[in-house]
């Protein structure tokens, strides 16, 4: 059963804004930091079906240095900042759903420091917007965020690109829509069996509306 949504929290690089031509860079940004051989085009299609945990076993990265990746991540990130643009058909979508009464809100596991200015491109648009430091503790900023709104949780859904957006909302109970034109592909989120999966703006409107009839 579909419940009417009040709420639509969004993650942001993959997600609202268009990352798939900076996908190589950013491997082999942390290829190079790690002193691991690049993987080729067909290797890197291959990483887009897998957990972030699964790439990193991939890398052979240790646990350890995991907080040394995730700031690898961010930096290379940052400094690809001012050449990023929305995913197309997303700025008039997420305008047209505020419009429609939607509240919107941000959880990402980027710095907010980072995101300012690009949202700069949805004025007026998210009230809220709260960084996950951890890699792995999405799943508690967004339950906080319900909390601090005392909105029920049955009443938000979570929009995002990677396996960890489903496994963070799957913990907590809360719908996802899962997109494909960022990190990971459809068929990552076809072995988890995600129920909401959409390639294309055109899916992701009806999907998102659905959940308002």
């Amino acid at each position: 059963m579909i419940c009417m949504k009040r709420l639509i929290i969004f993650d942001v690089d993959g997600t609202l804004f268009d990352i798939s031509i900076y996908i190589r860079e950013l491997i082999y940004d942390i290829s190079k930091e790690h002193s691991i051989i690049p993987p080729t085009e067909e290797e890197i299609e291959e990483l887009r079906k897998l957990s972030f945990k699964e790439i990193i076993k991939y890398f052979k990265i240790p646990w350890y240095r995991l907080p040394f990746v995730i700031v690898n991540i961010r930096k290379s990130l940052h400094k690809l900042r001012n050449n990023m643009r929305p995913v197309k058909g997303m700025v008039d979508a997420v305008h047209s759903l505020h419009s429609n009464g939607f509240r919107m809100a941000i959880v990402t596991s980027n710095t907010e420091e980072n995101i300012h200015d690009t949202l700069a491109l949805f004025p007026d648009v998210f009230d809220n917007i709260v960084s996950s430091v951890h890699p792995f503790g999405k799943d508690s900023a967004i339950r906080s965020l319900i909390r601090s709104l005392h909105i029920d949780i049955d009443d938000v859904i979570y929009v995002g690109d990677e396996l960890r957006d489903f496994e963070a909302c799957k913990k907590i109970g809360l719908d996802c829509i899962c997109v494909t034109w960022g990190i990971n592909s459809k068929e990552a989120f076809l072995r988890m069996k995600a129920p909401h999966i959409v390639s294309n703006m055109k899916e992701f409107s009806k999907i998102i509306l659905s959940f308002r009839s």
